[in-house]
């Protein structure tokens, strides 16, 4: 539908009507005579640098639209990322509570140079570089997930609440039956913060802070790859390097430091990465199931959604095989009689 030779008043309740219906509307203009237009649109974009277009919250220096994919992909590209970052601090949540709560069976605890090394080299690290990803080049018809409270992300929060469960109960629970394993000797007087129970717990859950940054930064349909942010890899890279560093061989400092129980032998090294490289394998691929197209078709059918929520799909549904406009059909029905 084309609108033309309208007045500024007329362009501003046109971008409302489609508002109403439902409808994103984006509104370009130069500014001059579209300001509450441009205003008022969920996207403006000022195709101009005069002063009038400080108006739009946009401005492009071309005087024609080729920017308007740009602004759709960045957009969805930081809708995405703005999830990805949500599930990622929720997850980091759940972790350390069930590090913690496994620790207070044994009447133990993380220490508390643990918690401020989980949280400022890891956590911080990660989630500052988590929003450099950049855009994908390719701009999709599909649309992100616009919801917080969405079965699509409750499946994949869900998911990875279980797998990090299990592998920290787990671990702890299969080491326990290794000769190498010492049991703490709770003493009531005192933290019981040193021992192979802690240990274990600590450097298994530092592979989970990494793997789950790892599955929430695989590349999407509205994302680039993860190493195509470059900062966000090599901090990565670094962080599994001196995970493996503190469970093979650390110093005596970095014991201290972090309150370690020194291992004897390579067995429970060995046992420690393989947990902890083993998360990360199932964190991606089950990440990969929850936004792949057959998870995607399951959801809708669990939804049982029955029509469109939007006034502009039952509008455009309504109107399949009718002629269009409507004054084209009421032309046809005088000429027939």
């Amino acid at each position: 539908t084309v609108f033309a030779r309208m007045a500024p008043f007329q362009k501003a309740e046109l971008v409302e009507a489609l508002q109403e219906m439902g409808c994103s509307a984006m509104m370009c203009g130069d500014g001059a005579n579209d300001c509450a237009a441009l205003r008022g649109a969920h996207v403006g974009v000022a195709l101009s640098e005069a002063d009038a277009a400080v108006a739009a919250p946009f401005t492009c220096r071309t005087v024609d639209i080729r920017c308007v994919p740009a602004i759709v992909k960045e957009g969805r590209a930081s809708l995405s990322t703005a999830f990805s970052m949500f599930k990622y601090m929720a997850l980091y949540s759940f972790i350390q509570f069930t590090s913690a709560l496994v620790l207070y069976w044994f009447d133990s605890n993380l220490g508390d140079f643990q918690y401020l090394y989980i949280d400022l080299p890891v956590i911080l690290t990660i989630v500052v570089l988590m929003g450099r990803t950049a855009s994908a080049e390719q701009l999709v018809s599909a649309r992100p997930n616009g919801s917080l409270v969405s079965l699509e992300v409750g499946v994949s929060l869900a998911g990875h609440i279980l797998a990090q469960t299990l592998f920290q109960a787990v671990a702890l629970l299969v080491a326990q039956s290794q000769p190498w394993f010492v049991p703490v000797e709770p003493d009531p007087e005192e933290k019981n913060i040193v021992c192979m129970e802690n240990s274990i717990i600590f450097l298994v859950s530092l592979y989970l802070y990494v793997g789950c940054a790892i599955a929430f930064n695989h590349a999407s349909p509205f994302r680039a790859p993860l190493y195509r942010n470059v900062p966000l890899t090599v901090a990565i890279v670094l962080l599994l390097g001196h995970f493996v560093y503190l469970t093979a061989a650390p110093d005596s400092f970095e014991e201290d430091f972090l309150e370690l129980v020194p291992f004897s032998g390579t067995d429970p090294r060995v046992f420690i990465l393989l947990f902890g490289l083993s998360h990360l394998v199932v964190a991606y691929l089950y990440e990969e199931l929850c936004s792949s197209v057959p998870m995607r078709r399951f959801i809708r059918r669990v939804r049982r959604k029955s029509g469109p929520k939007n006034a502009y799909k039952r509008i455009a549904a309504g109107i399949v095989g009718e002629a269009w406009p409507r004054a084209s059909l009421r032309l046809a029905e005088r000429e027939a009689s």
